[in-house]
């Protein structure tokens, strides 16, 4: 009797969690980060930045290209360095930044307005324990991979936002 009763709760409160969540989502609620309003609406054709390396594999993963493109995302700069904030030779925790530089411009013979030219740069301090098994160089990896994917991120939004004003217009 107390199982069937348990059971019942549960088909309930399924039920209602359902109805919830379909109110919500109906209302125009959205999660953060699932806006697809910044989806780029035609592919783009990359520049100055050589075809399989890492940071091109990472623009893949938030830019649509492709070769044939008329748009085109010129990467005119790019670097990424390392620095060592605080000197002191004790073991311990040391702080160190990592950033990456950009230059790009944004080109779309398709329309007038669909034009940028934009200075990117992401950096993050963090401190690492020189004694961590780790390594310095595994975790500066680690930090840059997240940089790239802030910055390919970053350039995915503004191609997005200049063609659908591109559109408005």
């Amino acid at each position: 009797m107390k199982l069937k009763q348990i059971h019942k709760n549960n088909i309930v409160r399924f039920l209602l969690t359902g109805l919830i969540l379909s109110l919500i989502s109906g209302c125009g609620f959205k999660l953060r980060g699932s806006d697809q309003s910044q989806q780029m609406l035609t592919p783009v054709k990359i520049t100055g930045v050589i075809k399989g390396s890492p940071f091109y594999r990472t623009l893949e993963q938030f830019v649509m290209i492709s070769e044939d493109s008329l748009a085109t995302l010129e990467i005119s700069e790019y670097r990424q360095d390392h620095r060592r904030l605080t000197i002191s030779n004790v073991p311990g925790p040391q702080l160190y930044s990592s950033r990456i530089i950009l230059k790009a411009s944004y080109s779309d013979p398709a329309s007038s307005y669909t034009r940028f030219a934009v200075p990117v740069e992401m950096e993050r301090e963090y401190s690492f324990d020189s004694t961590n098994p780790v390594g310095l160089n595994y975790y500066q990896q680690q930090v840059t991979r997240q940089l790239m994917e802030a910055t390919a991120m970053s350039l995915g939004r503004r191609i997005a936002q200049s063609q659908k004003q591109a559109i408005r217009q």
